[in-house]
């Protein structure tokens, strides 16, 4: 007896020319290629995610070309620590996917700084002219829903006093006041933001913010207690909500499924990796500085 794919009968190809290079890789005992390794992962958390149900062949070719937006925007980025900054990008799709996102939510998640980092070449004969990645273009290249949820997680401008939100065309061509009063106003607006769109925009905030402090040892050391005190009040922030979400107590879009579903992913991976890079500061800075760390407020830093 022929061996059963769990993908639906019209999935079990991948679309031709998806990815670039072509990698064999099996699901559910059905080999396949086409698809970059880290993209292996992803469709085989949201295989599992699925059940039975299988992914589409609509999405296998989003999850594509979210792949390959991604890499084509944020080429030429590194990060602190000379990596790769698409590699930051693949890591929160692959979180996401693990901890149960659907498909936009993975993409979501692979785009999470595609409106805030992101800058798109212009096409042939324009070297090295590079336009941004704005939420009309997401819409347009995949949907509204993944266009939302892009800039819900995408830190606003404040210019003048007044929020400039990543929807706002004008936010790609004015640069915010960094001062520490608006650091927390842009923070303020960011949770609230993230908090009311629901899952779409909560799952992936928590996986970027995870990472990034996973990635924290390749800062430089000067970074380090400016990163520490922003990463204790975004978790701080993050959990506190949650947990009153929990209890019906704030206004998020969560049901009591979500809330009660997340408390363990904030858990493992939000102070998870906070303890992990706290103890890191605390090998390089000295347990004092730390100590000294925590008895302040980013306003204070």
């Amino acid at each position: 007896m022929a061996e059963r794919s769990g993908l639906p009968k019209k999935s079990r190809e991948p679309p031709e020319g998806l990815m670039g290079g072509r990698i064999k890789f099996r699901v559910h005992g059905r080999e396949f290629s086409g698809f970059a390794k880290p993209l292996q992962h992803i469709i085989l958390n949201l295989q599992r995610n699925a059940h039975r149900n299988g992914l589409t062949r609509e999405q296998l070719f989003m999850l594509g070309t979210a792949y390959n937006f991604t890499e084509e925007i944020h080429r030429g980025q590194t990060r602190e620590n000379d990596v790769p900054y698409v590699s930051h990008c693949r890591r929160v799709g692959m979180k996401v996917s693990k901890y149960g996102g659907d498909v936009e939510q993975t993409i979501i998640g692979l785009l999470n700084d595609a409106i805030e980092q992101g800058r798109l070449a212009q096409g042939p004969g324009k070297e090295g002219a590079k336009s941004p990645v704005t939420h009309e273009l997401l819409k347009n290249l995949f949907n509204e829903r993944i266009a939302n949820g892009v800039a819900a997680i995408s830190t606003g401008k404040v210019v003048g006093g007044n929020m400039i939100l990543p929807q706002n065309e004008a936010y790609h061509y004015v640069l915010h006041d960094d001062t520490d009063e608006n650091y927390l106003v842009r923070e303020d607006d960011l949770m609230k933001r993230v908090l009311a769109h629901g899952m779409d925009a909560i799952l992936p905030k928590i996986m970027d913010h995870s990472d990034n402090m996973f990635t924290a040892k390749g800062m430089k050391n000067e970074k380090w207690p400016s990163f520490y005190l922003k990463s204790k009040a975004r978790v701080d922030r993050l959990s506190d909500v949650l947990a009153a979400s929990h209890k019906g107590a704030v206004n998020a879009k969560l049901s009591l499924r979500e809330a009660v579903y997340l408390k363990p992913i904030i858990e493992r991976e939000l102070w998870g990796n906070y303890r992990r890079m706290r103890n890191f500061i605390a090998s390089k800075l000295g347990k004092h500085a730390i100590d000294e760390l925590d008895r302040q407020r980013w306003r204070d830093s």
